[in-house]
């Protein structure tokens, strides 16, 4: 779907927890599902012929989306919970969310990283 993040030690707390303001605690339930994802207001992307690229405000390179991701973006056109994203996109490839969930979440995390999606 989308390269990993090549310095994934470098990150202190995983972006797709929101962090409390004052504890710099999670404040998310504890299997994320609930989380709301949106695309960040200022994040620039384009699609081609077979890819979608996007330039979000934390990354020097665009991200380039390709294959499933692609759809996975399209779907993200609206906030959604992550819960109701895998469910989504589970039945639009027909396959269980639990088999989709381990293959979403490094796209959603690459994307919070670069700033493409934020976490609502």
């Amino acid at each position: 779907m989308v390269s990993r993040d090549p310095n994934p030690a470098e990150r202190a707390v995983h972006p797709l927890v929101p962090q409390a303001a004052d504890s710099g605690s999670p404040v998310s339930p504890p299997n994320g599902l609930g989380l709301t994802v949106a695309r960040a207001p200022g994040a620039l992307w384009r699609r081609s012929l077979d890819c979608v690229l996007v330039l979000g405000s934390e990354g020097p390179e665009p991200v380039r989306l390709e294959g499933a991701a692609t759809t996975v973006w399209d779907y993200l056109e609206a906030p959604a919970t992550l819960g109701d994203l895998l469910s989504d996109l589970a039945g639009h490839f027909g396959i269980s969310p639990d088999r989709l969930q381990g293959d979403l979440e490094p796209t959603l995390e690459r994307l919070v990283i670069v700033g493409g999606l934020r976490v609502v």
